[in-house]
């Protein structure tokens, strides 16, 4: 057998953040935006969730003619799948919140991972060539799936622990900012609390 036919396969294959059941903002063109990027950064397997992932309001029902658009799209991206199993807020009079609620997750602001970015950038310079190092890019304050689902809710809505599990569902996922603190001096800012609930009330792009 030749060297190279004894060889395992390598593959990249990108699939992009779900998408919401909408034509604009992180929706159809969204998925189109993204795309043309990843395309041109040479990843050729590429795909986005056909229809929509999740669906956030009333307004965001999947209709007849965005399911045909997407679907022509699909048929020219790398990889062509449908994954409608997200978030649908509308379908239920409560958010539902899977276990017991008690899941960790730490969420860290787009504001603060700019800033750990350019600290990291600045890092380079005063490293000897080739020298790489890893960091943890992290809030330091996790919080629960159920707080999540209280502060998206708001005070008018308590969410519903199902007692319900998804198979594979890592039941924490948290990190340490300590490296990035010593030896970055960065520091998260905006609290997980702040900036979720930022997200809950912000405009939509368009």
């Amino acid at each position: 057998m030749e060297e190279s036919a004894s060889r395992p396969a390598r593959l990249t294959l990108h699939s992009e953040l779900p998408q919401t059941t909408v034509w604009g903002f992180d929706g159809l063109r969204s998925a189109v935006t993204q795309a043309l990027t990843i395309g041109m950064s040479g990843v050729s397997r590429w795909g986005s969730d056909i229809g929509g992932y999740n669906s956030f309001g009333a307004g965001e029902r999947l209709s007849r003619e965005l399911l045909d658009r997407w679907i022509q799209f699909g048929a020219v991206s790398g990889l062509m799948r449908t994954n409608r199993s997200g978030i649908a807020l509308p379908a239920y009079e409560r958010p539902q919140v899977f276990e017991d609620g008690g899941q960790m997750r730490d969420f860290v602001h787009v504001a603060d991972v700019a800033r750990a970015n350019l600290a990291a950038i600045e890092d380079v310079g005063r490293r000897e060539t080739g020298a790489m190092t890893a960091y943890n890019v992290c809030s330091g304050s996790p919080v629960s799936i159920l707080d999540v689902a209280r502060i998206l809710a708001g005070t008018d809505c308590e969410p519903v622990v199902t007692g319900q599990y998804r198979a594979g569902d890592v039941r924490h996922v948290v990190a340490s900012p300590a490296r990035a603190a010593a030896e970055l001096g960065f520091t998260a800012t905006v609290t997980p609390e702040q900036g979720l609930a930022e997200f809950a009330t912000a405009p939509l792009r368009d």
